[in-house]
């Protein structure tokens, strides 16, 4: 119920600024928190399904908000808490989180935003450890698809942090079955990283990556 009354307060403007930047201690066990953030992350890890959903039914709401302009958005706090609750044990926690960054990528899109490793790194480990709900392997995987239409800056910082090297082993651990949607995002997101950085070609050909 707690969760649920939050979540109507930061639908307003300067009520969810003011979670985004509170600050304070647990009272029953002194853990500090920096921001209403680091409060939320506790609902992924709850024994009950219902308050993983209501915590990701919150940051939905916060993270999608639009008190934040792009460039508060896209900070390598609430992309790592996002990715973080898209691995909830809850499906439905779990989907909702992935959503929730999907739609976070999606307001960004050509805003002029500069994104930053710190940023992309936790979408490249959810995709590696998403495997095991396809759902949200999906939904990371169109995250991604729809960053690297950011252009050649953004294809370079993809492979700096090991993008190409990581999605092929995803496209060769998926070798043998019905090639489908993801395949085919797959292969092109590689094609365009490579398409900058021409030296990651033979990691894609090595590890199984270009068909």
């Amino acid at each position: 119920d707690a969760c649920d009354a939050l979540v109507e307060l930061v639908k307003n403007d300067e009520a969810c600024r003011a979670f985004l930047s509170w600050s304070g201690a647990d009272p029953k066990d002194g853990t500090l928190f920096a921001s209403g953030l680091e409060v939320v992350r506790r609902f992924k890890d709850a024994k009950q399904p219902s308050l993983q959903r209501a915590g990701a039914t919150l940051l939905n709401t916060v993270l999608v908000s639009d008190c934040m302009k792009p460039s508060e958005r896209v900070d390598a706090e609430k992309i790592q808490c996002c990715c973080a609750y898209a691995s909830a044990s809850d499906p439905a926690a779990s989907k909702r989180a992935a959503k929730t960054l999907v739609h976070m990528i999606f307001a960004v899109l050509d805003t002029g935003v500069r994104w930053t490793e710190s940023c992309l790194t936790p979408i490249l480990n959810l995709l590696k450890d998403a495997p095991s709900n396809a759902r949200v392997a999906s939904l990371a995987l169109k995250a991604l698809s729809m960053i690297v239409k950011e252009g050649d800056r953004v294809c370079a910082l993809l492979s700096q942090v090991g993008c190409v090297k990581t999605l092929a082993l995803l496209l060769w651990k998926r070798e043998g079955r019905v090639v489908d949607v993801d395949d085919l995002c797959l292969v092109r997101v590689i094609t365009q990283i490579c398409e900058v950085d021409t030296n990651r070609f033979e990691d894609a050909v090595l590890l199984g990556g270009v068909p």
